[in-house]
This record gives structure tokens, sequence and C-alpha cells, in this order.
């Protein structure tokens, strides 16, 4: 049965049944997580290989904006080099570690962590990192008084194996060192459900450090195959270490062929912890405020300042205090929310992206429905770079510093 479809103003979508229990709804049901499947009590950890981070930003902003709780971005085969990684910004995100190839094209991982979350970049193992082989990056974070040790591989498939294996163990034995937690998130291009000589030695390996793995359904599915390549792999050292995994969820975003893995942990309430977040705050700093700074400076007499009565050092201090006093009434310091400027993803867009994502699964079992996936993503794409040029034009227009502004959308779209 075919899929009919036609462009309307909310772009619902019109099918019949495919086969059995193989609906739209049903695909979009089973092949993405809901938003209230985290609460507010869960650390929920995204990843996924994007195969290029540039070309998926629009459609990953999309997946991050339905999981508000979401704390920690994981990506390999991002694809761009050192000095472009860090002009590529995810909303609501900053970047802490990555790994870029210097030698060859492709590959590569990366580590970004919500705003009002606490990390730092890890320097633990990096000088394994090889082109490849092992092309990995970690972060230290500090989350409900525990330290978590993030870390993010991407192994090519045609590259040495033994490598692999030989420096992920010398990074699981530096990592039973420390009492922490840690969460390795990856694309090992191991298939965990094959069962042969290579999937058993990566068992044993994590299973000899008390490692394990919360994925073993398929990562990756094509016409022909399904297997297990991505994962997210947990390792509990830590003596504070109440935790349970909430979740674990494939989701197919429609712009990788690699499903995104969503994982969803809850962490017993701790009272302690590592430091106080400190509310970001920022100058009020406009047109209006730098007329308003002038015109008191300039009505002000400064009579104490040229009084010979006071020395230098004396008259200097009137002034300073007089410039202070006028600069922080003129200027004052508001707390600022680094997600509030995130515009919200109308709902048509959201839907439409689901539609997308659940075509993408048809597509990859019957070339039959190819040519709809095509067409609704294209449609998708169109519609996205629309809205995003609207809440760009919105954001220059209400900018008091159009050249910023400018280059702001540049970073944030990586462009």
């Amino acid at each position: 049965m075919a899929i009919r479809y036609q462009s309307e103003p909310f772009f619902r979508t019109h099918y019949e049944e495919l086969t059995p229990d193989l609906t739209l709804e049903r695909l979009n049901a089973n092949s993405r997580n809901n938003s209230t499947r985290i609460s507010g009590d869960e650390f929920g950890i995204f990843y996924q290989n994007v195969q290029c981070l540039t070309t998926s930003l629009a459609s990953l902003t999309i997946e991050l904006n339905l999981l508000p709780h979401c704390k920690v971005v994981f990506v390999t085969e991002h694809w761009l080099v050192e000095e472009r990684i860090k002009l590529t910004v995810i909303p609501g995100f900053r970047l802490l570690a990555s790994y870029c190839r210097r030698n060859s094209i492709h590959g590569g991982s990366a580590i970004y962590l919500k705003d009002d979350c606490q990390g730092t970049p890890s320097p633990l193992g990096i000088d394994v990192a090889t082109e490849g082989s092992f092309e990995y990056c970690a972060t230290d974070v500090f989350h409900s008084g525990r330290h978590l040790l993030l870390l993010c591989i991407y192994r090519s498939p045609n590259s040495d194996l033994n490598d692999f294996f030989t420096k992920f163990d010398y990074l699981l034995n530096l990592i039973s060192q420390n009492r922490i937690i840690a969460l390795i998130a990856g694309d090992f291009n191991i298939d965990l459900m094959s069962g042969n000589n290579n999937s058993n030695k990566f068992v044993n390996i994590l299973e000899s450090y008390g490692a394990y793995t919360t994925f073993r359904e398929p990562t990756r599915i094509s016409k022909t195959t399904q297997t297990c390549l991505d994962n997210i792999i947990i390792i509990n050292n830590s003596k504070n270490s109440n935790f349970s995994i909430n979740s674990t969820t494939t989701i197919a975003t429609g712009y990788s062929d690699h499903m995104a893995l969503l994982l969803a942990i809850i962490f017993k309430t701790n009272h302690t912890s590592y430091s106080t977040i400190i509310p970001k705050k920022v100058r009020l700093i406009n047109e209006t405020t730098i007329n308003k700074f002038i015109s008191l400076m300039s009505h002000e007499s400064w009579s104490d300042v040229y009084n010979e009565r006071y020395n230098v050092d004396e008259k200097f201090s009137i002034f300073l205090n007089i410039f202070t006093r006028y600069f922080n009434s003129c200027f004052p310091l508001k707390s600022v929310s680094r997600n509030a400027s995130n515009p919200t993803i109308p709902n048509h867009l959201i839907r439409l992206k689901n539609t997308v994502s659940a075509l993408q699964i048809i597509s990859n079992h019957s070339n039959e429905y190819r040519d709809t996936y095509l067409y609704y993503k294209k449609m998708y794409d169109s519609e996205f770079n629309s809205f995003q040029q609207r809440c760009n034009d919105k954001y220059l227009l209400n900018s008091n510093n159009k050249s910023r502004s400018v280059w702001r959308i540049i970073n944030k779209n990586g462009s």
C-alpha cells in the first residue's frame, strides 16, 4: 500500500496501512522517545553518529528541544576540523571536548554539555587518541554531588582492531584506578549482535573491569543488515553510586543511518555538591543606557575633584566613586538564562520531523517508500531553514549591535 501525501498548513500526513502494525503513528511512537519519558529527577544522555554535524544540526536541535532534561550530547563522525567545530554551536549546550582528524576527512568525536551543568575537559588517556582506530575525547562533569567521567570514542570500520583493543583496555585500566562513575558513548564498529570473536573479545574486556553495555538492539539498520555498532557503556567505581537506569531508547532521527541512543539515569538525591553554580550576569549596555551615562557624567559638577583641599590620591578616589556610582546605576548587572533566547520549535515542524524519522525506517526496509521519504525530507529541510531565517531576522531586528549579532548567528549556524 502506498503512502498518500500532500502539503497542508500543518503537514498532516495521510496514509493507509503499510503492512500489519506498520503505520506512521506506530513508527513515530516506537522510533523516538516522548519528551515525558525523562523526568526532572533524571540525568539524560543523548548519543548519535551524526555523519556530518553541520548538515544534521537543524534536526539535532529539534530532537534536543523535545528532551529538556538531556544533560549531555555525544556525537561521532562530526566530520569537522578543529577550527570549525569550535564555531559549531548546539543551542543550549556548549562544546567541552572534541577529537578532530588532521590527515584525512570525516570521523571525529565530541562532547557537548548543557549550559547549566558543570564540567571541564579531562586529560585522562588523551595521549592514546589515534586517527582512525581510537578517536577519543573526555570531560569531567559534576552532578548531584558526584564526579562523572564522560568519554566519547569513534573507531573507523577499516581501522586496526588490535590497536583499538589495546588502547581501550589501557583506558579502562586508567578509569578503574579512580573512584568515579564513567560513561563511554561511541560507535565502536563492533557488532554486539554477531557473537563473533571480535564481539566476544570486546565484551570480555568490558567485563574484566566491571563495565557493561546498555544497548543490545540494532543501532544501524539497512535493507539487508541490522547491527549493534553504537553503545553507551557504564563503569561504576564510585562509593557514592546510588543510581539506576530508568530507560534506554533508540531513536530514528531521519538525518543519519545510525539510530540515536537515549539513556536516562536516576541519581539518588545527595545534599552535598562540589560547588555552587553562579548565575550568569551581564551588564545592561545599549544605546539608551549609554546616553544616560553620558548625560549624568556631563552634568556632574566635579567640584570636589578640583577642590584644592584634597591631594591627588583623594581626588582620584572621589572621581572613581562618582564614576562607579553612575556606571553601576546606568549599566546594572542582570541575571540571564543561557537558554532564554532559544526559540520555541513550532509544533508543525516537530510533527514533520517525526514523519521524516518514521519514513526513514520504512525506506530502510523497502525501496518503494524511498521517494516518499526524500520528498518529506526535502520539505522538512526547507521549512526548518525558513524558520531559522525568521528567527535570525527577528534577532537582528532587536539587536543593538548588528555586527556582533551577525557573527553570533554565523557561529551558531556553523557557517
